[in-house]
């Protein structure tokens, strides 16, 4: 792995993220995959790991990346922040396809209490978004 200059995919999805920038939507794939480190399984489809990803934007502070690598067209972006007043850092994993699409995301993160704080605080987003419950084939509480 060799220290990498993004490209405009993992340059966008980075702003996304330390500054909220919204413009995500043209760097995913239709069938975009979502790894997240708090559920043992991953989302896919474009508008489904678009609310998820503007969730969590939503529910960092200061996240900033520190470091990435590439590798055979997947991009390791190393990150801290905080979530609530919980430390946090990790990895994510951005993968591109053929086009230089965001193709999966999967995310490595730590402590566990800061990881389950942000699980929390997600679960609150996505019980106020009937679209998200729909696509995540959750029953709508309302």
């Amino acid at each position: 792995m060799t220290m990498a200059t993004a490209s405009p995919a993992v340059s966008a999805f980075r702003a996304f993220f330390e500054s909220s920038v919204p413009d995500i939507d043209q760097w995913l794939c239709e069938g975009v995959e979502l790894r997240p480190p708090t559920y043992d399984k991953s989302w896919q489809g474009k508008a489904l790991v678009r609310r998820l990803l503007s969730f969590a934007a939503l529910e960092f502070d200061g996240l900033h990346y520190t470091d990435t690598w590439e590798a055979a067209g997947r991009f390791v972006l190393r990150f801290e922040g905080t979530v609530g007043e919980k430390r946090i850092s990790g990895v994510d994993i951005v993968q591109l396809d053929g086009a230089g699409h965001i193709e999966v995301i999967e995310i490595f993160a730590r402590p566990p209490s800061a990881v389950l704080a942000l699980r929390e605080r997600m679960g609150v987003h996505v019980g106020r978004d009937p679209v998200a419950m729909r696509l995540m084939g959750l029953p709508n509480s309302q």
